[in-house]
């Protein structure tokens, strides 16, 4: 019986801190994790600041990798940052 007692008890632990990841379907192990941002811009800037993170990173092992930083900073300039501000004002208009 006290095995069962513990058991309940690990489970109301987990309901109570386990929230970060949600599951996302019935298959197992498929979660999504939630961020809240303020506007289409900062996630732009989350992005950009994720792939310069990336790129400095990568090029401070010289040479190392190149062709994953060379992709890296395509990725960088491929980004839409003026259609994010363009969704930030539609976002707005509503």
């Amino acid at each position: 019986m006290e095995m069962n007692e513990e058991l309940e008890k690990f489970k109301n632990l987990a309901v109570q801190y386990l929230n970060t990841l949600k599951p996302i379907s019935v298959e197992k192990n498929r979660y999504e994790v939630k961020i809240e941002l303020t506007s289409y811009t900062e996630l732009s800037c989350m992005i950009t600041q994720i792939l310069k993170s990336c790129i400095l990173t990568l090029e401070q092992n010289a040479n190392k990798d190149t062709d994953i930083a060379l992709m890296l900073e395509m990725a960088l300039q491929l980004l839409p940052v003026d259609e994010f501000e363009l969704l930030d004002r539609i976002n707005e208009l509503q």
